[in-house]
């Protein structure tokens, strides 16, 4: 099979590292691809690499050089749009000095409209490139669908979707969350209910639930991938596409962990690291309110008083987010925080594989790698049931859940794991279903397998349906 494949394959995003990984062992399974960024995708990643690598492109560019040495085809038009976006981002310090911040920022939100809706460069790719002999189109990851929908209806050809995240968010489930997410940051009701209503004007007026409008009409969509359950559900879509009879599959398993810690799964090296945890928890994440961050002090309050430590890592977006956290530290009065920081995966790896509980009160995931990793070195998880989790931790014995926004619950999950027999925790760590499901998530060859096995299917179903409709 011969495939376009829509995705911004660089290392910024946990959607982007998945990318890289499946692309990497394609060709090995049957499949070829020809690689399409889109514009909007690239001004990003070079964004997102100046802010890690004082500037140069090494990244990006090694990323790109590391599938080609795959057979993943990567169009010279791609690098020469990369260095002429490197070129233009070349001179933004020089800019901001003379125009300031404000300047740039108006400068950048008044042309992204017109660049998230353009389809240029995907035109002048296809003048460039010879794509008919792809069998199909597989945008693979939920934002540049209109482009795939472009290229399906040049080329004539099936096209799939893969859903790492939710396209979008029913309108009910965005309006509860922004509301309660306002009043932990403890705005006013009046600042509060403008936010939501400006939050809600701004992604259904402009949403990508337009684009989907469209797809969804496509007599070229072949169908949508999923990691887990959880982007359907959230936006949704799982009943539009029952109603429509639209295929559906949902990977499995659709993400790997790192070579680096695959062999926890082993009984002998678990059984080695599970004797050696102490009696404390932790939380590692992005450290923003849609990951639990402002509930984590009403946490480490309950864990206090059961005699506990709570170390949290990661690093805030910014500094008002520390500012909101520090600031519910002190008004909990809780003093059993620890603040690691943003550490190497080496030195999270280590500290994760030490501790008893990860407390992860997040309320937005489609696939959590954060309890994948945790599962893998021994840790049992406290979690809200969300989507994201139920789909796929529900049935592990080490993974407990709670209501969402049950923080008092949630805490006690906490607390039972800390202090429960050392016995009756490694019998839960060993426990046959948990290891069955890590050894299945402990090779990206599986994943691969899988996702070019749905592709087939949905590519043959989609030709078969043309070949009987067609007189």
């Amino acid at each position: 099979m011969k495939f376009l494949v829509i995705a911004s394959p660089f290392p910024f995003t946990g959607g982007g590292k998945r990318i890289y990984e499946s692309l990497l062992r394609w060709r090995r399974f049957g499949a070829e691809a020809t690689l399409f960024i889109k514009k909007s995708e690239l001004v990003y990643a070079l964004l997102a690499n100046r802010r890690s690598s004082n500037g140069d492109n090494n990244k990006i560019l090694s990323t790109l050089r590391e599938l080609e040495k795959a057979d993943i085809h990567v169009s010279d038009l791609i690098y020469a749009e990369i260095r002429k976006l490197d070129e233009a981002f070349s001179k933004i310090d020089e800019v901001i000095e003379k125009k300031g911040i404000s300047w740039l920022l108006a400068k950048l939100y008044a042309n992204l409209s017109a660049m998230k809706n353009d389809i240029i460069f995907a035109k002048e790719f296809l003048e460039r490139e010879n794509l008919w002999d792809v069998d199909g189109i597989y945008v693979a990851h939920e934002a540049p669908v209109l482009d795939g929908l472009y290229f399906a209806k040049s080329l004539m050809k099936p096209l799939v979707v893969l859903l790492q995240l939710e396209p979008f968010r029913a309108i009910k489930e965005e309006a509860l969350q922004d509301f309660y997410l306002s009043k932990l940051q403890r705005k006013s009701r009046a600042r509060t209910m403008l936010r939501l209503f400006l939050n809600v004007f701004n992604k259904y007026l402009f949403s990508p639930k337009l684009a989907y409008k469209r797809l969804l009409k496509s007599k070229f969509l072949a169908g949508f991938l999923a990691v887990s359950k959880a982007p359907l559900e959230l936006c949704g879509l799982n009943k539009i596409v029952a109603r429509r009879r639209i295929p559906v599959k949902v990977l499995i398993p659709s993400v790997a962990v790192h070579p680096k810690i695959r062999d926890n799964y082993h009984p002998n090296v678990r059984l080695r690291m599970l004797t050696n945890k102490e009696p404390f928890a932790i939380f590692f994440a992005r450290l923003n309110p849609y990951k639990g961050v402002l509930e984590i002090p009403l946490i480490a309050k309950f864990l206090e008083n059961a005699g506990y430590t709570l170390i949290v890592a990661g690093a805030f977006p910014s500094d008002y987010y520390k500012s909101l956290f520090l600031d519910k530290v002190r008004r909990v009065g809780c003093r059993n925080i620890q603040l690691a920081g943003f550490l190497p995966d080496d030195d999270l790896w280590n500290l994760v594989s030490k501790a008893r509980v990860l407390v992860y009160p997040s309320h937005s995931d489609s696939f959590s790698m954060v309890v994948l990793e945790s599962l893998y070195l021994g840790c049992s998880v406290a979690a809200y049931d969300i989507p994201a989790i139920k789909s796929v931790y529900q049935g592990l014995r080490p993974v407990k859940m709670v209501r969402e926004w049950d923080v008092k619950e949630l805490a006690n999950k906490a607390i039972n794991i800390l202090s429960m027999n050392e016995e009756f925790f490694i019998e839960e760590q060993m426990d046959h279903n948990l290891l069955n499901f890590l050894r299945l998530h402990g090779s990206w060859d599986n994943v691969v397998k899988a996702e070019i096995s749905a592709l087939d299917e949905m590519l043959s179903k989609w030709y078969q349906g043309t070949k009987n409709t067609t007189p």
